[in-house]
């Protein structure tokens, strides 16, 4: 009586794992990782303004594109799994896995070459640096807990894992050595432009950390840190 119709699912986030695998569960939920990834970064890169945030999100995309254009180039399959079914599209090379080889590679470079701590008294180098192997360690933990779930959940092979960080960890160094080295003498012009102004669109938005700093640990007075940056900011714009 009623024609039949077909349901198809969203594939972006659709992931699947064996029914009662508790580390299924978990690497399926953090396989989700690379597809709010970007997002995130556009959500910053929209409140931020300033061109490191932009560059980085303008890669993440290039790097997707070229993901996508080397899938329907290659068209290897994916794996065949357990029970003799086979996933949808082309699995050479994991989009995944060179999406976080990107990322990560692209903020470590970053904060190796120009995040550099000035000398403080309020604050020591060495914890600066601390701060940075931290961010270094999450972001490769991370991004290995996502190569491992794509083989573990049958989503890829290991080959077109290692394709997938071999194509994302050699895009992340070419675009950041052009995005931060042949590009960079260029970014006050570019934003000195009517379409920078007009986008308000700024070199970087860094917060002078030092006023910060005193305000927060080498103030006599006892009114609350925040009332005091914002009584400040307020004087400041009067």
């Amino acid at each position: 009586l009623f024609p039949v119709v077909m349901w198809k699912p969203v594939s972006l986030t659709f992931v699947e794992y064996q029914h009662g695998d508790l580390l299924g569960k978990v690497l399926a939920h953090v396989s989700l990782l690379p597809i709010f990834l970007p997002f995130a970064l556009g959500v910053v890169a929209l409140v931020r303004r300033d061109l490191q945030s932009i560059l980085l999100t303008l890669g993440v995309v290039g790097n997707e594109l070229l993901s996508f254009i080397l899938k329907h180039i290659l068209k290897e399959e994916r794996p065949e799994r357990n029970d003799g079914t086979l996933t949808t599209g082309y699995g050479m090379p994991s989009s995944h896995s060179q999406l976080m080889a990107f990322v990560s590679i692209y903020i470590i470079l970053l904060m190796m070459y120009f995040v550099k701590p000035k000398p403080s008294t309020f604050v020591p180098v060495w914890w600066s640096n601390v701060g940075k192997v931290a961010v270094a360690c999450v972001l490769l933990f991370s991004s290995c807990v996502v190569f491992y779930g794509r083989v573990y959940l049958q989503y890829h092979t290991q080959k077109q894992v290692f394709a997938g960080v071999g194509v994302g960890l050699a895009v992340g160094v070419v675009y950041f050595y052009v995005a931060n080295v042949l590009l960079r003498p260029l970014r006050s012009w570019f934003c000195n432009t009517n379409f920078a102004k007009v986008l308000l669109i700024k070199v970087n938005t860094c917060v002078k950390l030092s006023r910060i700093q005193r305000l927060l640990f080498h103030s006599r007075d006892r009114t609350p840190p925040t009332l005091r940056m914002l009584h400040c900011w307020n004087t400041k714009q009067h």
